[in-house]
Order: structure tokens, then sequence, then C-alpha cells
């Protein structure tokens, strides 16, 4: 079973709610997708920054949008 936050949590608990986000970002940096809010559980190695855009991995069962879809997003500091 795969973990998050640097591999103390079953992804499970973070379904639909996390995201794997570049290494720049801080655990815990929030972004809003579509009027929806997303945490930033953990650090992946194709989570990285391409022409100035963060890539990011939301921990869905499904995809949410086509792999490579590029959105707009508002980013949070953690709390």
């Amino acid at each position: 079973m795969s973990k998050v936050w640097e591999g103390t949590q079953e992804w499970e608990q973070w379904a639909l709610v996390g995201i794997a986000c570049p290494m720049e970002w801080e655990l815990g940096t929030r972004l809003v997708i579509a009027g929806r809010e997303w945490t930033c559980m953990d650090h992946g190695g194709a989570t990285v920054y391409q022409d100035d855009i963060p890539w990011i991995d939301m921990l869905t069962p499904e995809l949410l949008f086509p792999h490579g879809t590029i959105v707009e997003a508002t980013i949070y500091p953690p709390n």
C-alpha cells in the first residue's frame, strides 16, 4: 500500500483531497482547483516544474482531468 506525507500515512486517508506536489512546496500547501481544495501531502518524482508550470498528482481513484491538462489554481500556504 502506498504511503503519503513522507511515508507516514496511507494514501487512502487523503483520497479526493490530497495531492503530490513539487519538492519546492511545503507539505500542507493548499490549492483550489475548480472550486475544490487540495492539500500537498507528498512529494513525487514526476511532480516538478516544467516551463514554470507546477505539475501535481491528485490522489484520486479515477482521473478528474486528462493527464497533462493545465488548469487554473489558487495556491495557499500551509495553515
